[in-house]
């Protein structure tokens, strides 16, 4: 029961952020922002031109990057905290299976 809830957790905190959050912020962006006309990036001898919807899109991406380098790292972290051990006297199986 305890492991379904965390289940449950888990995926809302996902759900969360990497659904709703991007979501917003595409609505913020174009409709409290207004990021219709065009983005002038110098970059010395030229300038890069894109337009803001392009922009809005490279913050959403950036923002998944960030998510999913967390939740693997959180994973990391726990799986480093907590390693899986054998029980005394019980040796590692011999690998099985697969293809021939």
């Amino acid at each position: 029961m305890f492991l379904s809830l965390v289940m449950l957790a888990l995926w809302m905190g996902l759900f969360v952020f990497m659904a709703v959050i991007p979501s917003w912020w595409l609505y913020f962006a174009d409709g409290v922002l207004k990021w219709t006309g065009t983005f002038h990036l110098p970059l010395g001898i030229r300038t890069l031109t894109l337009p803001m919807q392009a922009v809005r899109d490279v913050v959403v991406v950036a923002w998944y990057g960030v998510v999913l380098s967390a939740a693997g790292l959180a994973v990391r972290a726990y799986n480093r905290r907590h390693p899986r051990v054998l029980p005394t006297g019980e040796e590692k199986r011999e690998a099985t299976g697969g293809y021939k």
